[in-house]
């Protein structure tokens, strides 16, 4: 591993989803330098794991996330191909003037940041990838992590569970091909929970959906829809305690809010208990809420004022992708007026 310091930027955003993109967007627009990081191969942040059509953002629609995250990807080349070749650019050229703006945008991806520091001139961001770890600074911060599949680990701590965990899918359809004679357990009571339970009852024996709340927290249509599935057993204030099986999973332990445990014959489990917001590693730096999302005010700016977060770290009331790309563009603006004025001074 090396130890190096990187170059300055005006700006540095972590993480590559619609927010983070959408402000690099902004950037290129104001000519400013930015390092957008990533720690995943690609662009697109958790649009790859969308698996249905996406149908509530302005102006088109798509077939999946993947679709999606390819067309995130496009848009922040074409903007950075536009930023190069614009007509001030080639203006600049004619009068003999050097720009930057070839290099106005530095995308790294499969790196995580290690460290934020923050002083009155900047931030300074620790970095670590495949090629050493590394230092870089810029006059600004953006965080745009987004979510991550929240996970229900198996619960109990039995020698079986290693052997159990291929019948307990976190966010995850690697389900036998034939459910006919299978019973099922989802657990959750949002729209994915029951969306997928109701799939699966087409396919299975018998869909048990389990929710701790006192009732399912879906749309209404979805709650009409589901009471509908004859095949379909709701469970509300209850969940899974314990997990029976010796080569396999054959039961649930439940446990309601009220009475005596209980068991179903169940074989394969699946988690759709939402997501969580990838704010680690701003724990200890800014204020977070109870939940884990960033504190923001006015312009998305968090408590430190060097830093400012967008996306679905900021929005635990209704993440969505179109939100998304607003806050970061928003977000870029607030950066780019802040930058402007520290030039001209």
């Amino acid at each position: 591993m090396t130890n190096e310091t990187g170059q300055n930027f005006d700006v540095i955003i972590v993480g590559g989803g619609p927010a983070g993109v959408s402000a690099a967007m902004g950037f290129l627009e104001a000519r400013l330098s930015c390092l957008l990081i990533d720690r995943m191969p690609d662009l697109g942040g958790q649009l790859p794991d969308i698996p249905s059509p996406i149908v509530n953002l302005p102006a088109t629609t798509f077939k999946d996330g993947a679709a999606a995250a390819q067309a995130l990807r496009q848009a922040l080349e074409s903007a950075r191909i536009l930023a190069r070749d614009s007509e001030e650019e080639k203006l600049g050229s004619e009068l003999g003037l050097r720009s930057n703006n070839a290099s106005l945008l530095t995308v790294l991806n499969q790196c995580s940041v290690t460290s934020i520091a923050t002083d009155h001139e900047g931030v300074r961001i620790g970095t670590t990838d495949k090629s050493g770890n590394r230092m870089y600074k810029a006059r600004y911060l953006l965080v745009a992590t987004g979510y991550r599949v929240r996970h229900l680990p198996i619960p109990g701590s039995s020698p079986q569970n290693e052997l159990l965990e291929r019948h307990w899918h976190n966010h995850t359809d690697t389900l036998p091909a034939d459910l006919r004679e299978t019973n099922l357990a989802v657990v959750g009571g949002g729209d994915s929970a029951v969306l997928k339970a109701v799939a699966l009852a087409a396919r299975a024996n018998t869909v048990h959906l389990i929710c701790r709340g006192r009732s399912l927290r879906c749309r209404p249509d979805l709650l009409a829809l589901i009471e509908k599935v004859g095949n379909c057993r709701i469970h509300t204030l209850t969940q899974i305690v314990g997990v029976l099986g010796d080569k396999a999973l054959t039961q649930v332990l439940l446990q309601r809010e009220q009475g005596q445990p209980f068991t179903l014959d169940i074989s394969e489990v699946i988690v759709k208990v939402g997501y969580e917001p990838n704010t680690e590693i701003l724990d200890g730096i800014v204020k977070l809420t109870t939940t884990k999302h960033v504190v923001v005010a006015d312009g998305l700016v968090t408590s430190e004022p060097r830093i400012y977060a967008a996306g679905d770290i900021t929005n635990e009331a209704h993440p969505r992708i179109a939100s998304a790309m607003g806050q970061g563009m928003l977000a870029a603006g607030q950066i780019c007026e802040k930058i402007f004025a520290e030039m001209r001074s």
